[in-house]
Parts: structure tokens; sequence; C-alpha cells
């Protein structure tokens, strides 16, 4: 009977070992894609921004030709 108990003991760590590390895992996954799409939402205006200042040139370079 102790035997048995100390299997079923032994089982459920390991079971609850493995679903807690898979939660780990997906955890992590998560973070690294929030990460991610920080990064891309952040160079994404960035882009936005640069291209707004090639704009600004362009259109004063158009006034000065005019000039």
């Amino acid at each position: 009977m102790e035997q048995r108990l100390k299997e079923l003991v032994d089982r459920e760590r390991k079971y609850l070992s493995k679903r807690n590390n898979d939660k780990l895992i997906k955890f992590k996954d998560d973070i690294s894609e929030k990460q991610r799409l920080t990064t891309i939402s952040t160079t994404s205006h960035m882009n936005n921004q640069e291209n707004e200042y090639i704009n600004r040139l362009i259109t004063i370079r158009e006034k000065q030709g005019e000039i």
C-alpha cells in the first residue's frame, strides 16, 4: 500500500512538473512576442518619423527651387 502511494505521489509530481514547465515556456514565449511587437512598433514609429523628416526636406527643396 505504501509503495503504491509513493508511486502515485511520484506520478503526480512528474505531471505537475511537466505542466508547470509547459506553462513557463508559454509564458516566456508570450513575453518574447510582446517584446518583438514593441520593437516592431517602435521601429515602425521611427520609420514614420524618418519619412516625415524626409518629406519635409523635399518640400523645403521644392520651395527653394521655386524662389
